[in-house]
């Protein structure tokens, strides 16, 4: 997918208005403000929070910062750099796949998974904690969660900031990682309830 937006001299829509202005900084800045209000909403919870105890607020809460943890922390340790690096659309490194966990291309790296889409797919680990309390609002929630995530992930794409493979798997990053926290909480709750 990458060829659809890069040529051999860059991707002409890295520096566009709307994908870096807007979709890029100002949508990061607003993952901040809905992070820092679902924070908000675990220690003083209205509507649909209401009807879910406070430690699933909080393990609701924590899933979502987990989820952006474990994509920075892998970000930070990768040598894999961004498609405007790549030699074929302009840079000064060959391609290496980000799973030759063995090979560097030697450039600046730090460029998997996709950061910026897990603002969005982050907040898909709500899912797990409201769906036995209010299943519609999860399956909305999911929904807009992944729609942010794919939005915020193609326009990284468009701009030659990302490979689609990198916002595949920080879909399935944001998605495991709430999962088996909701996991290791049920086993535990059914455990102590033997």
């Amino acid at each position: 997918m990458a060829r659809w937006f890069g040529q051999p001299t860059g991707f002409p829509l890295s520096d566009h208005f709307l994908l870096e202005n807007i979709l890029h900084t100002g949508v990061r800045n607003l993952g901040w403000m809905v992070l820092l209000s679902w924070l908000a909403l675990t220690v003083w919870p209205k509507g649909f929070l209401k009807q879910l105890p406070i430690t699933q607020r909080w393990l609701l809460w924590f899933s979502i910062v987990a989820c952006l943890l474990v994509v920075i922390v892998m970000k930070g340790l990768s040598t894999t750099s961004c498609p405007w690096d790549v030699d074929v659309f302009g840079g000064a490194v060959p391609y290496v796949s980000h799973l030759d966990f063995w090979k560097t291309d030697g450039g600046g790296g730090h460029c998997f998974p996709a950061g910026h889409a897990s603002t969005g797919f982050a907040f898909m680990g709500a899912y797990f904690w409201l769906k036995q309390s209010n299943s519609r609002v999860a399956m909305i929630g999911l929904l807009i969660s992944v729609a942010s995530g794919v939005l915020l992930g193609v326009s990284q794409q468009i701009r030659g900031a990302h490979f689609m493979s990198h916002t595949l798997w920080t879909t399935w990053i944001c998605w495991v990682t709430p999962w088996l926290i909701h996991g290791v909480y049920t086993y535990r709750l059914n455990k102590k309830s033997i």
